[in-house]
């Protein structure tokens, strides 16, 4: 997994600054942070969950829509669609 780096860190994130020895007060305040990375898995869970299945057909996907040269819409999974994709496009 290597460092932690992100705002709210995941159990597995706690357990590695565990292992790697972090102070009691930083533990403690990374159990506290990861309320949020708590509440936020249980967002996207229910958003996967709502969208599962969901296949885009033959209606004008994102990529098409930002007019990006190059890229293909994914029509079958929109949980392969990057977060890098998704940012680029605005519409």
């Amino acid at each position: 997994m290597g460092r932690v780096c992100h705002e709210y860190p995941s159990p597995a994130d706690i357990e590695e600054m565990k292992a790697c020895g972090y102070g009691r007060p930083t533990i403690e305040q990374a159990l506290q942070l990861s309320k949020r990375w708590h509440e936020g898995e249980a967002i996207r869970n229910s958003i996967r969950k709502t969208f599962s299945g969901v296949k885009l057909g033959n209606v004008v996907g994102l990529v098409q829509a930002q007019g990006l040269d190059g890229h293909e819409d994914e029509k079958d999974d929109w949980s392969r669609i990057s977060v890098e994709c998704l940012n680029k496009c605005n519409s």
